[in-house]
């Protein structure tokens, strides 16, 4: 396949909607499991720099307790091309954590594309790591946030650290980058082709959303 049918077809599928119908069913077939994490109530906007951030919708999940002191809490992203993928995702991973650390874990939540394009997922970290730290839920120190995101949960952490820096937000003390989808500018086609890697196409369906 050459690049430019590559980028026909991609277009075609996000054009279909099939993408947007996918992770609606996605979160719906979330809310029947039986997660280790519970919600975490949001308010219905936040503030973040200086404008607000509408976050009704988002349902974020926390591995708590109770018997954690006030100290460190693990702020996960979870991975998915930014079009995919729930807070639910990462449950397993979430719950290990809590228990290991016996620390707080909250596994964010955002919007997905190619229906809420960038920045909206960004905005949706950074409004719920705005929120966190102002609310200090569990006795939260903003000076002790991991973060920590996969795939495209990884970009979207590194893009948090740097919009944050420029902003004058929390910043994380510590960054775990797993597998970060960090170049979306190189075609699919140049990348490595390995086995256990995401196929282009596939690939080229992220980026272009």
């Amino acid at each position: 396949m050459t690049e430019k049918e590559m980028i026909f077809r991609a277009d075609r599928a996000i054009a279909s909607g099939a993408y947007e119908k996918a992770w609606q069913k996605e979160r719906e077939e979330e809310e029947e499991l039986s997660l280790h994490g519970v919600p975490l109530q949001l308010p219905e906007r936040v503030e973040v720099g200086g404008r607000w951030v509408e976050t009704e919708g988002l349902r974020p999940l926390c591995y708590t307790d109770g018997t954690e002191r006030p100290g460190p809490v693990l702020l996960d992203i979870h991975g998915g091309g930014f079009v995919e993928g729930t807070p639910g995702a990462d449950d397993e991973l979430c719950h290990f954590f809590h228990k290991r650390l016996n620390i707080v874990v909250v596994s964010l939540d955002y919007r997905k594309a190619p229906a809420f394009p960038y920045p909206a997922a960004l905005e949706d970290i950074a409004a719920q790591i705005s929120w966190l730290c102002r609310e200090r839920p569990w006795g939260i120190e903003p000076e002790q946030i991991f973060l920590m995101g996969h795939s495209a949960g990884g970009n979207l952490a590194a893009a948090y650290c740097l919009l944050a820096a420029g902003k004058g937000l929390a910043m994380p003390a510590v960054q775990i980058l797993n597998y970060p989808y960090l170049d979306l500018q190189m075609s699919c086609l140049e990348r490595p082709d390995l086995p256990e890697a995401i196929d282009p196409y596939l690939m080229e369906v992220f980026r272009r959303a």
